[in-house]
């Protein structure tokens, strides 16, 4: 996002790489911000325990926005995972099993594919319209 050309319609920015990050979370919390003041909105992360620590720091500055939100985000990850905000009024978590786990893992003892299942699910979301 940050390298797109502007082929001279704009001046370069001389910002720190720090400053970057923080101007690019900046508009994306403003984008979601008006997205949701629009209809309301449905985001999806999946796997958050393979996130990298930019992702991550962008999802808690969005989890410190959303209860303001009219958003709904889902969230998963497996259990071994703690994420920083789970405890916080707005946010739910949910447990999920796969049906049938035992069968699951003796196919993928096998090496065969098993049914692909959520280990957990956290749901924040702000208030409703």
């Amino acid at each position: 996002m940050l390298s797109v050309p502007f082929d001279g319609r704009y001046p370069p920015l001389d910002l720190t790489p720090q400053r970057k990050k923080e101007r690019t979370f900046e508009a994306l919390l403003r984008q979601l911000a008006g997205l949701a003041m629009r209809e309301p909105v449905l985001m999806i992360f999946e796997d958050l325990h393979w996130a990298d620590p930019t992702s991550r720091e962008l999802l808690d500055l969005t989890l410190e926005q959303i209860e303001r939100l009219s958003v709904l985000l889902i969230a998963t990850f497996r259990p071994e995972y703690q994420p920083p905000w789970t405890g916080q009024p707005h946010v739910t978590t949910l447990s999920c099993v796969a049906s049938g786990g035992t069968k699951a893992s003796q196919a993928g003892a096998r090496g065969e594919p098993g049914p692909r299942h959520t280990d957990r699910v956290a749901a924040p979301w702000g208030p409703t319209i």
